[in-house]
């Protein structure tokens, strides 16, 4: 028969070591598990502010665009948490161009459209989610009408 003989002392030094333990971990589980809820907007894609009128006219200016501000329209959308055909096309545009949708499934978007100048019936799109873009297209309105990526090649 063995007996052990432990103060009090030592049970309490033990309890808090154990306790601030837990709390680191169930810190780190949840900060781990709170990062990557959140769409990480340097790792989707380029890191172009579009929150502002200025930010995002200055955007589609570099891309060499002029468009009729006056026209503009503004939508929200939500990103469908999964893709049909008509999605993953779009996204693999959107990911030729360095940018990627899928991290954004489930969130709410805006999207700005700006009327093109010298192309009446062509529009350019720019999709936004937390004062970023994540997403560019210029489309025609036509009903055989193309898409086409925003960003120019290099820029």
């Amino acid at each position: 028969m063995f007996i052990i003989s432990v103060r009090s002392k030592t049970v309490r030094v033990a309890a808090a070591v154990l306790l601030c333990a837990a709390f680191v971990t169930i810190g780190g589980v949840y900060f781990v598990s709170h990062r990557a809820s959140q769409p990480a907007m340097a790792a989707v894609g380029p890191d172009i502010p579009a929150e502002t009128e200025d930010e995002r006219l200055a955007f589609l200016t570099a891309q060499g665009l002029s468009v009729d501000k006056a026209k503009r329209t503004v939508r929200e959308l939500v990103i469908p948490e999964s893709f049909d055909e008509t999605w993953t096309r779009y996204n693999a545009l959107q990911q030729s161009q360095g940018f990627d949708l899928l991290p954004f499934r489930g969130k709410r978007v805006k999207v700005w459209s700006y009327p093109l100048l010298d192309e009446e019936t062509r529009c350019a799109n720019l999709m936004v989610c937390g004062g970023k873009l994540i997403a560019g297209d210029v489309a025609d309105a036509a009903i055989d009408g193309k898409m086409e990526g925003i960003k120019r090649v290099g820029s």
